[in-house]
């Protein structure tokens, strides 16, 4: 999915629905010191959602590794 499910407005059956074979989830959060991605990853594959990893880092360690970053408006 390219851009943040969060901001698609999407419960979870419809990730469920659009995350199928294949299709490898990311979740994340601020920073090691934070375990919401950690929690969501949990939640994830507790509702049936397997293929989910999580990025321990999160997007402030993404950022920092100078890895690519989009702005603007999500679709």
């Amino acid at each position: 999915m390219p851009a943040p499910f969060a901001a698609s407005g999407g419960g979870l059956d419809d990730l469920r629905d659009r995350a199928g074979p294949g299709v490898e989830l990311v979740t994340y959060c601020d920073g090691l010191d934070c375990a919401l991605g950690s929690e969501l990853a949990g939640i994830l594959r507790s509702r049936g959602i397997p293929s989910v990893r999580v990025l321990a880092a999160g997007w402030v360690g993404w950022y920092e590794a100078g890895f690519p970053v989009e702005a603007g408006e999500a679709e």
